[in-house]
């Protein structure tokens, strides 16, 4: 098991690691909530965070070779994407801004395969996590992330859980509607976008991407 180097791949080409430091204002759940620039930067050093810019279809992680590497993303849209040996896959999770991602796949059976695809252009931060857990037990900020990341792993598996009731549900019509009705819940009932596409919706919906299609329309003209 295990992750792309510390920088986010698209082919063979590697973005550029951001220079600049990501300021305060973390949102409250994610894995650097309460921290400061400066503490950021302890970060860094103790956790061997890195900043990485992203574009669409880049695999940020992958798990390969290094089992340690565990990411969360701070701006845009990303899929969880489970690879089979045909080189087909299925959508595990829609990682959106805040949300953890990479962690718990060195538990996975041997021959999963694993990976990390970008939605859209965005930004995601890569860190050890074995640093994270068995790091440096004098670092003051180390204390406060892991704190975070358990809360996150909870907001994820609590998040995971709902995607298996809602794949579990008999009629598309009943995941699509509840679908869109948690999209709309965590945006606030306010206007937004759907931030996949139809087929990539399909493959989280467990469904046909045709039968989706209709689907779609169907709740558009009763709405």
């Amino acid at each position: 098991m295990g992750a792309v180097p510390p920088q986010a791949m698209r082919g063979d080409r590697m973005p550029v690691e951001q220079t600049r430091t990501p300021g305060p204002g973390w949102r409250a759940d994610e894995l650097f909530a309460g921290l400061t620039s400066g503490q950021f930067s302890c970060v860094r050093s103790c956790l061997r965070a890195e900043v990485v810019d992203i574009e669409r279809h880049d695999r940020v992680l992958q798990r390969t070779s290094v089992p340690s590497m565990i990411g969360v993303l701070i701006a845009g849209t990303a899929l969880d994407t489970q690879i089979r040996e045909d080189g087909s896959t299925s959508l595990v999770d829609v990682v959106e801004v805040g949300d953890l991602f990479g962690d718990g796949w060195d538990s996975l059976s041997e021959g999963t395969n694993r990976a990390i695809v970008a939605a859209s252009p965005g930004r995601a931060i890569l860190l050890d996590s074995h640093r994270l857990i068995h790091g440096d037990s004098g670092c003051s900020v180390r204390p406060v992330v892991v704190e975070n990341f358990l809360r996150c792993v909870m907001k994820k598996h609590h998040r995971l859980r709902e995607h298996f009731d809602l794949v579990t549900r008999r009629s598309l019509r009943e995941r699509l509607s509840s679908f869109l009705l948690g999209a709309a819940e965590r945006n606030g009932y306010r206007q937004f976008t759907i931030p996949i596409s139809r087929a990539e919706l399909a493959s989280f919906l467990n469904a046909d991407r045709t039968a989706v299609s209709r689907s779609w329309h169907g709740c558009a003209t009763n709405h």
